[in-house]
Formats: structure tokens, C-alpha cells, sequence
């Protein structure tokens, strides 16, 4: 009593969430299993029971077979749960736990077990508990696991509440050599799901390369089945698809149902142990796996998860490392020096569970004139070069680590400078990544004086002046310059350098004796000054820095029109023709020789906006914009073409059923006998009887409104305004508006109450004693009461006397009742199957919110009655039906636009996934036909390596000096593509070169040209 006290002043007082409580690695497997600590005999001795709940404590017995179990298989660990309802003194968990069960094991021997923790669901004050105990029974089990088990001696509280529940649950893990090596993680705690949904992060392993993992939960349920329970599984951080799990006695949405697979038992009320395969749902190197639970509209406790995963792989980047050391040190002045040895340690650590078979690289760094491999090798083979450290096939033990000692001799070196060395693995072959490990760098000193200062940066290399001292700041120390070197143009030093730190410029004259001594090209000033040359660029005898135009030989001011354009006013208007605009009038304005759209300087706000019109329909191109002042034949001022190859397609157009879009609006084969116009999943060719309306399609319910609702050719038959019977009445309903009066749309007469009986009708004559209101005048016989005035007594076939809506011959609803009292539920009905694909149309029979089927099939379906028509079928193109109830008729199918881009494939998409790939789409530079022409990447790709492509303007993209950026040249080509050719370029005496090269070269002076031209195109060449 004292132990069970203590446990209640320290074990959980609210929900426990589900915490990582052992874990197991190598050759390891588990087993799981359990029965519930309460049965259902209410009431005493009848059976089958009653009701749904829990009543009466038993002991849980169960087996473990030896199928369960490897032979020779020796135990781990064995842990027990047991949990349930427990009778609450007030709110806040007040329960005392049970913490004390008897177990039973294989071998005979009975123990009392006590808990190692307990874990409480708080129910509130007006509710009750629900707590979970366990223990570690491992020296109970032993190695015999396999035979029966008994769990006893559980107190609970299990009085025929609804939810009342209580179960026991075995966790065995085992070893055996010849098991694949994993790692069993397990998690408990006290979880309670109230029609809601809770998600558990398990982590504390990593999956496989070849993913294998399973789940177990142990879960107490009151409920005896609930559709929309579910458990669903989520690798990370990998992309595998979740999965909703599921085994042939655990459909997917009644995952709680009473079944302890392991054993196949079912119907076990309160108890559910079940374990499934997870592999699907995770991927390689994924740590952690997401469990959603999700109860519908019932209580759910989760007490346990196990999570058995094939994770192990090697692993090397980690703990792996480079290092080095100076172990030869020739001076012993600390320094790495050429000569010196540097042993380098690579450090291969495998902190996984397999071994590592892998190829090891290093390159040796150039400073280093020689190497060696040190140690022999334990495993692998070297096959390194001068160069190359290279040994294949090395093998890293699990837990354990391979050293590699390599020495390298410092070579010799101009400067210091420093070595970095890497080293790499290969992808280890059983399962793991590749990975490397750089070193850290070698500092080299080379010092020929041995004064400590590297030789790049010593003033006097040859000489230790380990101070630096240049007191005439020279640049050479002045252990080395003696005598110092002064500015007086003679060699003062007598090293063969004259006024050597006192040349600025670099033109062998000293700065006292040089008239400019920061121009290397003038000792004087000249003409034009220190830093300008005196050039004459144009011969006209004005030098450059009093020319302010130094390129033209006809000028030394710019005037009005500016450098190289004379001030020439041909049309005589007082302005020359630099400053005329060409207008769109017919008139040369700008006196250059060329009219309106010839002349470049066009003011193109006169010209009128076009697009071309290939196919001459009347309608052009938006791709191909041009202005214009005098509209050319084959341009049109509409942009609205659509495929301007094709005169037959234009906006304006019907379209007709043929896959192509020939009005032009965006949609294909829209109204027409193809198209699903009014989106209810089937076209005309589908039989649709009316595509402007959704509500009339193939097997649609047919309802009392005067319309053929299901296309078969009848109206309004099985509804309430039709004589189905043939009596010559129907039921009735208000089809012009008044509720008063009630009518028949086939003309026949209302007041029918059983229109399934052509025996019962008003016209007819009261038999008595039958139990039937044969004359529909709402009294059944006169003797016998019909207590809900539903026209049938129980006599009569009434399966619900107090349901006035449940009769023999009643309209079938989706609500979980027999209306019609055939014996079946809810037949015909959204809810039902009908056609035996497996899935219904669905209805709320239960008011949870949520579509139901009752008779096990799936929701979804959009055409009940065709078989071939359902979620789960493929969809068959061209035949007009959305068959796999997707919303979308006929995907696939050439005619079928199912990117939406406005193009299918028969009408030339070219990729119809892709919605940037149709025909006339822009062209990218992406590897890819864009605008399905059969061309990749045309008129983007710079065919002629001279940075520009058709794209961005070039003329001639087979001509590497015509292009935008090109400057005019005297060669016969439109260098520049402004289309003019040699333009103010070309004299009377240098006619135009042309040469087959493409390089506009002729002389020397092209060699200039290719020089400053070659580094312009590469800087806007695309990369």
C-alpha cells in the first residue's frame, strides 16, 4: 500500500504526450500483443450482449506463437502495460492507479508485478479517469517467451458506461543472428482523442537506404466501431507520400476496430493492438516519423507506439578529420621551411552500425616536392600516383576508425605561400554519402638569409636584417644599399641602376633632372602639357587638346550638328539636316536620301501600330508588333490571331469538336457535343441530354420537376409525381406553386399513399384485417391502430410503428433507417453502392459532418449506376464521361487541353503538361521547343559567338561583326544592323572589304579592331 501511494504522489496528472522510453540497436526485432482486462455480459448471461459496453473485469490471456518469435531468439527487453477506466474522486485525475497487476508468464511462474510508471487522462468532475501503468517484466519473461500469458488481478472502473474500457499489452524485444539489423524505438505516455485529431512526432532513429519500417500502437477505445477513425504516417524531412494505414481487418477509416492483429482476434471490446507496414511512407535519411491520429466522434486513449526501422548505414563525416604536424624541422626555428617534413593524419571515424567500404582521394599539394604513405594498410589497395594519394576498397569498421599517415617533404619556392590539402571519401558501399575533410593550412616560409622575414617581402633578401631598416626609404634595406642612392642621375650604388627610388614614372630619368616626372611618355611639357600627348589625331594641324573635334579632320568646333556630321542643310529651311526630324509625310525631311519608314531617325509617334496577318484571315499575329506609316500588304491593325498559320482559326469562329481552339478565346471544342459544358462529368458524346445544366447528366437521381433528370428518356419516374404502380394515381407534389393542391405530371391523379402497389390506391375498396389503408383515405381497417398515421400498421408490413416516415413502399433516404421496410438500409441512396464499384456517392447518414457510405464502399463516386465510372478507375479518353470522377472529361486525350495553355495536342501542343509550351509561345533559352516548331532554343542562342542572338537584335547571327554593339566598319556588311550598310564609313579611294572570313579584316588596322572588339563582344556574350 505504502509503494502504491508514493507512485500516486509522483506519477502524470493530465495527458502524458506519447516520450521516447527505450530504444534497441542490431540484430533486434519486436513483437507486440495483448487482450482487453474487460468484457461485455450485460445482460447476465445473455449472449450475444445487448449493448456495446464493457461490464465485467477478466484477465487478460493471450499467446505468443512460435511464429511470433524466431527460434533461438533471445529476449531484450519485456515491458507491460495495463490500462482503463478508473473511478474519480473529484476533478484533476484524483484516481488512485492500479499499480499492481499478477502476470503469468510461459515458463508457469506467476509474479506480482508493480508499476514503474503511470500516466493519467484527466476525465474531469463529471467524467472519469482513464490511467495507464507500466512495467518492466524482462527477468519475468526470460528467453521462454513463446506460450501463454495471463494478466490478473486489474481493478477498473467498468460499470456499462459508454466509453468504460480496459486492455493489457505485451512489448517483446528479441535478438537473433540472423536478423537484419534495425533500431526499435519505443514511446508511451496517456493520450486522449475526443472526436479531434492529435499528431506524434517520433524521432531517435534514421531510416535505411532501402526504407523498411513498421508501426504498433496500443490504443484503448469504448466505441465498438466508428467510421473516420485513422492513423496516418509521415516521414521527414524526406517527400515520400503520407500514408493512411490499414490491413485486411483494419479498413482505413475504422482503424479502431477492436482487432489485435497480431493474433487475428477480433470484436475484443476496449482494447486495440495493431501493427502495420510503414516503408511507404518514409525515405533515406529520413528522423522522424509524424503518427496523426484521428478519432471521428468518439473517445480515443493512445498508450504506446513502437517504431521498428532498418536504419543502420555508414556514417563517416562526423568525426572524420584532417590534421597535420611539423615532424621535421631542419633549423628547429619553428617555421615550415623547404625541406621540412609535414605528416598529415586522415581520420576516417565510422559512428554507424555498418561497415564502410569506400575509395580514399587526397591531391597533393604543389609546395610539396615528395610524399609517402606511412602506415601499412589494413584493408584496400593503393593505387596513388606522384601526385594523387589513391587507395580503393578501404574498410571502416562500425564504431570503429582507419588512419591514413602521409609525410610530404616541403619542396623548393620563390615566396612564402601557403598549402591547403582536402581529402575525400566515396559513397561507402553499403549505403551511407560521400564526404571530405579539408586540413588546415600549411604555412611555408621560405628565407634564404635566415633572418626570419620571407624573402617576397625582404628589402634585402640576400642579407639578415631581420629589422627592416630603409632609411632613404628607397626600398632596399639598408643592410643592402650602401651607399645610399640619391637623385643625381649618376649610380650612386653602383648596382647598374641609376636614381634608383627616385623615378616616379618609370622613364629611366631621375625626378630632379624630369620636366614631367609622373608622365613616362614627355621629360617636357610641349604643346600640350605634362600627362597629354601633343597627337594630331586628324591632320588638320590642331593638336587633340586644342581640337574639340580630334577625329574630324573638317572640324575644330562642333557647331550645330556636333563632330563628324558637317552642318549641311539640304532642304534649305534654315536648318541643317542634323537638326530635322523625318516625319510620316512622304518628304526626305532630314535630307538623308531616305523617305518615312526607310529612314531610321523615323519620329515613329506618326506611325500607325500593326501586326502581321500570314494567313491573311484578317486577324494578326500579337508576337510580331510593327509600326508603320503606310500599312504594308500582309500587316492588319488586330492582334487577336491565335495560331496565324491557320486561316480557320480566328476569333469569330464557332468552334467545333475537333481538339483545336478555333475562336481563339482560350477555350477548345467549348459548346460543343465533346466539350463538358456544364462541368457534371459528362459531355454529349456522354450522353448528356442537356450540357447547359449540371443537375441533368447519366445516372442522376431523378426529382419531381417535369425534366428527364438522368438522361434515359423518362421524366419524373420514381418520384412522387408519377404513377409508378399503374393505378392511375401517383402520390403527388405541388408543381404549379400552390401547396394546396398537389398534382401528377404524367396526368394521372393524386392521393396514391403505397405507389408501389397498384392494390392500393383511392379508387380502391378497404380490406379489412390486412393491416393497410388499401383506399388511402389515412384509416387502416377499423379495428386495427396504425399508431403514427403512416397508412401501415405493424400487421401491414410497418417496421417502425412510431415513424410516420417509415412504411412498406416509402421513398429510400440516406439516414441510416430502413424507410421503405424491404429489410434494407438506405438502398438506392446516395449512401449506397449501387453498381458494386466500391464507392458511393455519399451522404451525412450520422451528422458528424461527413460523407458516409454504410455499406463499407468509399465516397466519391459522380456516376452511380455506371460501373465503369468511379474514383479509382483510369480514365478513358474520348469517350465523353469523366470516368475517374476527377472533374475533367477526357484528360489525356488529344482533344483534351489538360495544361489549359489553349492548345491540346491536336492542335499541335507540343508538351500538353507543360502550360509555357504550345505552339506561337515565346522561345526560352531552356533546352526545350517552346513554341512546338520542331526548333530548340531558336533565334535565342547565339549562333555566331558575338554576344548577341536573333533575340536580341542581331542581323546576321552567322556574321561575328554584325550586331547591335558593332560599330560601322568599311566591309560591306550592316555591322551595326541598322539596316544601312557602310554608312559614313566607305571613301571614294577605300572601296568596301569583304572578306569570306566574316571578320571584316583587311589590313594591320584590323588587328587594332579585334583588340578592343573581341573584349566588348565577351563581355556581352549570355553565359
Amino acid at each position: 500500500m505504502l509503494s502504491s501511494l508514493l507512485l500516486l504522489l509522483t506519477f502524470a496528472h493530465a495527458d502524458e504526450p506519447l516520450t521516447q522510453r527505450g530504444a534497441w540497436d542490431g540484430r533486434v526485432d519486436y513483437f507486440m500483443t495483448g487482450d482487453a482486462l474487460a468484457e461485455n455480459t450485460n445482460p447476465a448471461g445473455s449472449q450475444p450482449p445487448t449493448d456495446n459496453n464493457v461490464d465485467t473485469l477478466v484477465p487478460a490471456e493471450f499467446t505468443v506463437r512460435s511464429q511470433d518469435v524466431p527460434a533461438g531468439a533471445t529476449v531484450v527487453a519485456a515491458k507491460l502495460w495495463w490500462a482503463g477506466s478508473q473511478d474519480q474522486v473529484d476533478a484533476g485525475c484524483s484516481a488512485l492507479p492500479d499499480t499492481q497487476v499478477t502476470l503469468s508468464v510461459p515458463s508457469g511462474s506467476s509474479s506480482t508485478v508493480n508499476a514503474d510508471n503511470c500516466f493519467c487522462s484527466d476525465g474531469g468532475s463529471v467524467a472519469y479517469d482513464v490511467i495507464a501503468c507500466s512495467a518492466d517484466v524482462t527477468s519475468l519473461v526470460g528467453n521462454d517467451m513463446v506460450g501463454d500469458y495471463v494478466v490478473d488481478d486489474y481493478f477498473g472502473l467498468v460499470t456499462n458506461g459508454g466509453t468504460h474500457s480496459a486492455g493489457a499489452s505485451l512489448l517483446l524485444v528479441f535478438e537473433e543472428a540472423s536478423l537484419p539489423t534495425r533500431r526499435v524505438v519505443l514511446y508511451d505516455g496517456n493520450v486522449v482523442l475526443d472526436s479531434d485529431t492529435v499528431t506524434m512526432n517520433l524521432t531517435g532513429f534514421t531510416v535505411d537506404s532501402t526504407p523498411s519500417a513498421d508501426l504498433t500502437a496500443f490504443v484503448l477505445e469504448g466505441e465498438v466501431s466508428t467510421a473516420g477513425d485513422s492513423i496516418e504516417v509521415n516521414g521527414l524531412p524526406g517527400s515520400a507520400p503520407s500514408v493512411f494505414v490499414s490491413d485486411a481487418t483494419n479498413p482505413v477509416d475504422d482503424i479502431f476496430n477492436r482487432t489485435i492483429n497480431t493474433q487475428g482476434l477480433t470484436d475484443i471490446a476496449g482494447v486495440d493492438i495493431d501493427q502495420f507496414d510503414i516503408s511507404a511512407g518514409v525515405e533515406f535519411l529520413d528522423d522522424q516519423i509524424d503518427v496523426t491520429y484521428t478519432a471521428a466522434a468518439d473517445k480515443v486513449w493512445v498508450i504506446a507506439n513502437v517504431v521498428g526501422v532498418d536504419e543502420f548505414y555508414s556514417q563517416l563525416s562526423d568525426l572524420s578529420s584532417k590534421t597535420w604536424t611539423h615532424t621535421v624541422d631542419q633549423d628547429a626555428d619553428g617555421a615550415v621551411e623547404p625541406g621540412d617534413t609535414v605528416t598529415y593524419t586522415l581520420h576516417l571515424e565510422n559512428s554507424g552500425t555498418e561497415s564502410a567500404t569506400i575509395t580514399v582521394t587526397d591531391v597533393i599539394p604543389a609546395e610539396f616536392a615528395s610524399w609517402t604513405l606511412r602506415t601499412p594498410l589494413a584493408s584496400g589497395t593503393d593505387t596513388s600516383t606522384a601526385t594523387t594519394l589513391r587507395v580503393e576498397g578501404v574498410v571502416v569498421p562500425p564504431g570503429g576508425s582507419v588512419d591514413l599517415v602521409v609525410d610530404a617533404v616541403v619542396g623548393d619556392a620563390a615566396c612564402s605561400t601557403s598549402a591547403l590539402n582536402t581529402f575525400a571519401w566515396t559513397a561507402p558501399a553499403e549505403g551511407g554519402v560521400a564526404g571530405s575533410k579539408v586540413a588546415p593550412s600549411v604555412a611555408i616560409l621560405v628565407d634564404g638569409d635566415g633572418d626570419g622575414v620571407g624573402d617576397c617581402v625582404d628589402n634585402c633578401p640576400d642579407v639578415a636584417n631581420a629589422g627592416q631598416e630603409d632609411g632613404n626609404g628607397n626600398g632596399l634595406g639598408d643592410a643592402c644599399d650602401s651607399p645610399p642612392e640619391t637623385c643625381d642621375g649618376t649610380d650612386d650604388d653602383g648596382d647598374g641602376t641609376i636614381d634608383e627610388g627616385f623615378d616616379r614614372d618609370g622613364d629611366q630619368l631621375g625626378d630632379c633632372l624630369d620636366g614631367c616626372p609622373d608622365d613616362p611618355y614627355k621629360i617636357d611639357a610641349g604643346v600640350c602639357g605634362c600627362g597629354v600627348a601633343d597627337l594630331d589625331s586628324d591632320a588638320d594641324g590642331t593638336f587633340d587638346c586644342d581640337d574639340a573635334c580630334p577625329n574630324d579632320p573638317d572640324k575644330i568646333e562642333a557647331g550645330f550638328c556636333g563632330c563628324g556630321v558637317p552642318d549641311t542643310d539640304t532642304d534649305g529651311d534654315g536648318t541643317p539636316d542634323c537638326g530635322d526630324r523625318e516625319v510620316c509625310d512622304g518628304l526626305d525631311n532630314d535630307g538623308d536620301g531616305l523617305i518615312d519608314d526607310e529612314d531610321p531617325s523615323l519620329d515613329v509617334s506618326g506611325q500607325t501600330q500593326a501586326w502581321p496577318d500570314v494567313d491573311g484571315d484578317g486577324y494578326g499575329d500579337a508576337s510580331g508588333a510593327d509600326a508603320f506609316c503606310d500599312l504594308p500588304e500582309g500587316w492588319v491593325e488586330d492582334a487577336t490571331d491565335c495560331d496565324d498559320a491557320n486561316a480557320t482559326r480566328h476569333p469569330g469562329l464557332t468552334d467545333a469538336c475537333d481538339g483545336i481552339d478555333n475562336d481563339c478565346d482560350g477555350l477548345v471544342d467549348e459548346h460543343t457535343e465533346c466539350s463538358d459544358d456544364d462541368g457534371d462529368g459528362f459531355t454529349e458524346l456522354g450522353g448528356d441530354c442537356d450540357d447547359a445544366d449540371e443537375d441533368v447528366r447519366p445516372t442522376r437521381r431523378e426529382s419531381c420537376n417535369g425534366v428527364d433528370d438522368d438522361c434515359d428518356g423518362a421524366t419524373d419516374e420514381g418520384t412522387e409525381c408519377v404513377d409508378d404502380d399503374g393505378d392511375g394515381y401517383c402520390e403527388g407534389a405541388d408543381l404549379d406553386g400552390v401547396p394546396s393542391t398537389l398534382e401528377c405530371s404524367d396526368e394521372t391523379l393524386p392521393g396514391d399513399c403505397h405507389d408501389g402497389d397498384i392494390d392500393v390506391a383511392p379508387n380502391v375498396n378497404e380490406i379489412g384485417f390486412n393491416g393497410i389503408d388499401d383506399d388511402c383515405d389515412g384509416q387502416v381497417d377499423a379495428e386495427i391502430t396504425d399508431a403514427d398515421n403512416d397508412g401501415f400498421t405493424v400487421d401491414g408490413g410497418d417496421c417502425a410503428a412510431q415513424d410516420a416516415t417509415a412504411y412498406p413502399g416509402a421513398p429510400e433516404q440516406a439516414d441510416g433507417v430502413d424507410d421503405d421496410c424491404d429489410g434494407a438500409i438506405d438502398e438506392g441512396t446516395a449512401a449506397d453502392d449501387i453498381d458494386g464499384d466500391g464507392y458511393c456517392e455519399g451522404a451525412d447518414t450520422n451528422g458528424d459532418g461527413a460523407d458516409d457510405c454504410l455499406d463499407g464502399a468509399i465516397p466519391g463516386d459522380c456516376a452511380e449506376g455506371l460501373t465503369t465510372v468511379s474514383p479509382g478507375t483510369t480514365e478513358v479518353v474520348d469517350n465523353g464521361i469523366d470516368d475517374d470522377c476527377d472533374g475533367i472529361v477526357d484528360e489525356g486525350s488529344d482533344r483534351v487541353d489538360d495544361d489549359g495553355d489553349g492548345f491540346s495536342e491536336a492542335e499541335g501542343d507540343c508538351d500538353d503538361s507543360d502550360e509555357l509550351r504550345f505552339p506561337g509561345a515565346e522561345e526560352r533559352l531552356n533546352g526545350a521547343d517552346d513554341d512546338c516548331d520542331g526548333l530548340v532554343d531558336e533565334l535565342i542562342v547565339d549562333e555566331d559567338g558575338d554576344g548577341w542572338a536573333e533575340s536580341d537584335g542581331d542581323c546576321d547571327d552567322g556574321e561575328g561583326w554584325a550586331n547591335p554593339g558593332q560599330s560601322e566598319i568599311c566591309d560591306g556588311i550592316d555591322n551595326d544592323c541598322d539596316s544601312v550598310i557602310d554608312e559614313d564609313t566607305c571613301t571614294a579611294d577605300e572601296p568596301p572589304v569583304v572578306e569570306s572570313t566574316g571578320c571584316g579584316c583587311s589590313d594591320g588596322s584590323a588587328s587594332f579592331l579585334v583588340g578592343w572588339l573581341l573584349p566588348l563582344a565577351l563581355v556581352r556574350r549570355r553565359r
